[in-house]
């Protein structure tokens, strides 16, 4: 005779089976989505997970449903019947889990191969813009003393803002380093000495121990980039900057609006360049909640703001920046005086 007990123990097993899948499924998409992966694709990955998933939900319909219609007459052969479902879910959770297994070393495969194409691609345009950078000089030089301009050019020091470990100013600085020095044409151990003077802190650490040669400027350049020029570091320096934002208050204070725009627009801009701007399109709620009542005066302006992404949100809010310019008198932070002029400002009757 079937035992019911057996049976809900069956019931309550394929019910953590089903949990279980679920979870690995979102953790599989928390994966995509870090990684880059197209939307489309993790729709129809996310689609085809629940089709494979659907059966172990049927089944443990189905068990539930005989177990609901069961009566101390039960036969031993149902309980077979669902023992062997019980053996079928399990062999398909092992399947499923070496598909997911699968999916993700392929997803990694396919994301190393992406940074690879980036890498070259930079260094292919690294070495024309060193090129370029060299033709210019040796040309100038040329017209003037006859001599070569490897003798003769000098880089003005201060162009430069040194950098100082922050992931976020690494593109900033890594660009203007490449074009105004490592594409000169300047001997590689004045590019190293070059290089020690414009980092800073933890970042010149890094580097301070090679020997000044070229071997050793090639070596510190490495180490930067390993250290500090990954897309994953930047970009998630980035998302946190923008999720540490503070909350706008107060609409007259104007310091904190074009602060906080001035921010705001800086990492879009990065986002941008480094083509990852897609993946923090989810925050443009949060930032407009930041916004408080900023916020109001800027979806009055466009019936459409539901849809604004990160860029049409930094967009209108440089142009309420631009309608509200900070004030040359120190009074940063503070209250505008003529704020009382300012959309949604109460006037206070004189007594």
């Amino acid at each position: 005779m079937i035992v019911l007990q057996d049976i809900s123990l069956a019931n309550k097993q394929i019910g953590a089976l089903i949990s279980r899948l679920e979870k690995s499924k979102d953790g599989t998409i928390d994966y995509l989505i870090e990684t880059d992966k197209e939307l489309e694709y993790i729709k129809q990955w996310t689609a085809d997970q629940k089709v494979a998933i659907q059966p172990f939900r049927d089944a443990r319909y189905g068990i539930k449903k005989k177990l609901d219609g069961f009566t101390k007459d039960e036969t031993q052969e149902v309980l077979e019947k669902q023992l062997y479902v019980q053996q079928k879910v399990s062999e398909e959770q092992t399947k499923l889990k070496l598909q997911q297994q699968k999916e993700i070393e392929a997803a990694m495969i396919q994301q190393q191969q992406r940074e690879e194409e980036w890498y070259l691609k930079k260094l292919g345009f690294e070495k024309q813009i060193g090129e370029t950078q060299a033709e210019y000089l040796a040309g100038g030089d040329s017209g003037k003393h006859g001599t070569s301009s490897t003798q003769s050019v000098k880089l003005q020091k201060y162009t430069i803002s040194p950098f100082s470990g922050d992931y976020k100013d690494w593109l900033r600085f890594w660009n203007q380093f490449t074009v105004e020095v490592d594409g000169s044409s300047i001997s590689e151990i004045s590019k190293f000495n070059y290089l020690l003077e414009l980092v800073k802190g933890k970042s010149k650490d890094d580097i301070l121990g090679l020997p000044h040669t070229g071997d050793g400027y090639k070596e510190a350049k490495r180490i930067l980039q390993q250290t500090y020029g990954k897309d994953i570091k930047v970009h998630k320096a980035l998302i946190k900057e923008l999720e540490e934002l503070p909350a706008i208050s107060n609409i007259h204070r104007l310091n904190d609006i074009h602060d906080f725009y001035n921010k705001l627009s800086r990492v879009v801009r990065t986002l941008v360049t480094m083509k990852r701007l897609t993946s923090a399109q989810s925050l443009v709620y949060t930032l407009m909640d930041k916004l408080g009542p900023v916020r109001e005066v800027l979806v009055q302006k466009d019936d459409d703001w539901e849809e604004w992404g990160l860029e049409e949100l930094a967009e209108n809010l440089r142009k309420y920046v631009e309608r509200n310019p900070l004030k040359e008198s120190g009074n940063s932070g503070r209250i505008d005086e003529n704020s009382r002029n300012h959309p949604g400002h109460t006037h206070k009757n004189s007594s």
